[in-house]
């Protein structure tokens, strides 16, 4: 048996010398320096803060969104399908503290009805920040202070794209944009994670990790990179493309089916249909009565369902219709759902 472990030993540790040899060097360049930022508290004005909620991020216990959009007075006025993923997530994860962190914004619109439904929830606070505010004392500082995220022509999608990697490595926790309606507890999902849209292309739409360990170094790998190779120009460079070139380098894989625990060490790429079970073309099966049954049959197993509100954020669903998103809202957001006057958009 001695004989047994001490080859077990020995093996494992050939095999560790070999990954380190085999590490590229830009993975390598990329690695932490500490936890340098990740326990600092965030710098806000709370809109609002439950009494239940905390402070601060309960560290991998919280489920956070970002609004990176800049309203013209400053008022955050959250639309019906935002404010669903929101609550869907509170209603459905009870053991997790939900925030949304809302940047270029400092109150809310007194009237609406969408922030007044979240506000049932006792584990849900928005909270405002600004990416200045956020990066002071981390390793983020001197970068934002260049400035070159504010020259952006797609600034708020660059933002939110920084931003979501940025919290989950300063507290660790779970990211999910506001286009998604949440079907159940994601508690079983253990932190270290991120999902497939296609066979070779990683999504930044969901993920997940942890505040320490191999969890917080895969985060500051992607914030660093994030910095280091910033792209102003293009979309989808500094979000799913850099999530991807990532994953491709710690997993030596291109194909996201082979991205899992042990070839990724503790990291992994989930399956597509766990959160995106509808993909691009989902205006029919999202909005189309006829398509009802088999959209349900199709989402009954996932996690979440995407709602891509980038194609579809213009197509609109009379309340009452028995298409498949409003049915899901019905059940997953109701007091947004109940809120809604006449249109869920």
């Amino acid at each position: 048996m001695k004989r047994l472990i001490l080859a077990v030993t020995i093996v494992g540790t050939v095999i560790l010398l070999v990954y380190l040899d085999l590490v590229p060097q830009s993975v390598k360049e990329l690695r932490p320096i500490g936890l340098q930022g990740n326990s600092g508290l965030i710098n806000t004005i709370k809109i609002f803060d439950n009494e239940n909620c905390v402070k601060k991020p309960t560290f991998n216990r919280t489920i956070y969104f970002i609004e990176s959009k800049r309203p013209d007075n400053g008022i955050l006025n959250l639309g019906p399908r935002q404010a669903c993923a929101i609550e869907s997530a509170a209603k459905n994860n009870p053991d997790f503290n939900v925030t949304l962190f809302a940047l270029h914004v400092n109150d809310t619109a007194e009237n609406n009805p969408y922030t007044k439904a979240l506000r049932k929830y006792p584990n849900l606070k928005i909270v405002t920040t600004t990416l200045k505010d956020f990066a002071k004392g981390t390793i983020a500082e001197d970068w934002e202070k260049k400035g070159d995220i504010y020259k952006s022509k797609h600034s708020v999608v660059h933002f939110s794209d920084f931003m979501r990697l940025f919290v989950l490595w300063k507290y660790g926790g779970i990211y999910l944009d506001t286009d998604f309606i949440i079907l159940k507890s994601l508690n079983a999902l253990q932190p270290g994670w991120s999902v497939a849209e296609t066979g070779y292309w990683v999504a930044s739409a969901a993920m997940s990790f942890d505040s320490d360990g191999y969890g917080h170094y895969v985060a500051e790998i992607l914030v660093r990179e994030f910095m280091k190779t910033y792209n102003g120009s293009e979309y989808a460079y500094n979000g799913p493309g850099l999530l991807t070139r990532v994953a491709q380098r710690l997993c030596f894989t291109t194909e996201t089916k082979k991205m899992k625990r042990g070839p990724c060490y503790d990291f992994e790429i989930l399956d597509t249909k766990l959160f995106y079970p509808i993909g691009y073309n989902a205006k029919d099966p999202l909005f189309n009565p006829n398509n009802l049954t088999q959209t349900l049959d199709m989402v009954k197993d996932a996690y979440a369902v995407h709602c891509w509100n980038g194609l579809v954020g213009q197509v609109h669903l009379k309340k009452g219709t028995q298409a498949a998103i409003g049915v899901l809202a019905e059940r997953h957001c109701p007091f947004t759902y109940e809120s809604v006057q006449d249109v869920f958009r």
